[in-house]
């Protein structure tokens, strides 16, 4: 295998290519990722700010003054403090509510538009009823680690904005820094999934395979696209300091076709390494 295979620079080539004489894919990848965007704006964003709004208002009920108390309630339990503050109560009950609305509509848009979007990225032939229904039952489990890393992300805004009222170090930069790391091991997984969409029956157990044993193999591949953002983006940073509407113009025209030509190009090295 030669360096530009090794790089992923045939499949980016390759990709490329079939984009070219397919333009209609991109159309579609592109107008189903809008759709997905502006629907998740106008939905989840919208629970995700509410929910904002309860954990700012929570935390209000911590202060100096009141530490000795919260640390005797807090020590019998998260539940017991609940129940022997009505105030608190009042605000967590709604924000779990607000929580299980934002999780339902995330899921429900991603694989509903997120599928359409992977769909028309396959050169395999598959009925959208069918890619739909592997789609969602794929993004279960990472649905369910989004939802774990998403908590401990929330808890650890919320633990951070309570020790400061209390006065209390928190080591808010450890906590984010494996919240990041955590993040990139699932986008890792999950896009190797998609890519096998398609072409193996049994995708989860595919995935993890694949996953683990071509792993030197998959992330260089993944750095190409990685390196091919950044310097997209860092291309309309220099943009902007010349005129902000041709920055906005030249990225949509830019980073949507780009996000195309990435999903064609992870199907095929997934392919390619297994899939």
């Amino acid at each position: 295998m030669d360096y530009k295979e090794a790089l992923g620079l045939g499949a980016l080539s390759k990709a490329a290519g079939i984009l070219a004489k397919e333009p209609k894919k991109i159309f579609y990848i592109v107008l189903f990722d809008i759709l997905f965007l502006f629907s998740y704006g106008f939905f989840v964003q919208t629970f995700l700010n509410k929910n904002l709004e309860y954990i700012i208002s929570m935390a209000s009920y911590f202060s100096q003054e009141s530490a000795g108390i919260t640390r005797e309630y807090l020590q019998k339990g998260l539940f017991s403090f609940i129940n022997e503050t009505p105030g608190f109560a009042k605000l967590f009950y709604p924000f779990l509510g607000v929580s299980i609305l934002a999780v339902l509509s995330f899921y429900i848009l991603y694989v509903l538009f997120q599928g359409l979007s992977w769909r028309a990225s396959k050169s395999e032939q598959i009925s959208i009823s069918e890619y739909l229904k592997t789609f969602a039952r794929v993004n279960v489990p990472w649905l369910i680690l989004l939802l774990i890393i998403q908590s401990i992300s929330l808890l650890t805004i919320y633990l951070n904005m309570v020790s400061e009222r209390l006065g209390m170090p928190f080591p808010f930069d450890a906590y984010n820094a494996v919240i990041i790391l955590s993040s990139l091991v699932l986008a890792y997984f999950a896009l190797i999934s998609y890519g096998l969409i398609g072409n193996q029956k049994k995708v989860l157990s595919r995935t993890f395979y694949i996953g683990f044993v071509r792993i030197f193999s998959i992330i260089p591949k993944y750095l190409l696209i990685i390196l091919m953002f950044i310097v997209l983006f860092k291309a309309l940073e220099y943009l902007q300091l010349f005129n902000h509407y041709l920055m906005v113009g030249i990225g949509f025209v830019a980073v949507m076709p780009a996000i195309a030509l990435a999903k064609v190009y992870t199907n095929i090295i997934i392919k390619k390494e297994g899939g």
